[in-house]
């Protein structure tokens, strides 16, 4: 009983449906198309099709950042001759 008073319950339930990596930008348009399935099949509701959306953009948005930085270096070694 202690327990339960210092670790609330969850609120939230684990999902459970196949999700592609999101490795690339272009993996995006995969895993959007599998959530929209998802909710088709009755599998996710809107709610947590919201929250898997976030998480899809929130892993974009990553990946868009670790490609600028990428292209930054790329850039300043070719401006900056190795010493």
């Amino acid at each position: 009983m202690l327990l339960d008073r210092l670790w609330s319950p969850r609120k939230g339930q684990p999902l459970n449906i196949k999700m592609p990596p999101i490795k690339t930008s272009q993996d995006v348009l995969a895993a959007i198309a599998s959530v929209w399935t998802a909710i088709a099949e009755g599998q996710l509701t809107p709610d947590e099709a919201g929250t898997l959306s976030l998480v899809v953009e929130r892993s974009i948005q990553v990946i868009q950042l670790q490609e600028a930085v990428q292209r930054i270096e790329d850039l300043e070694r070719k401006v900056r001759p190795t010493q």
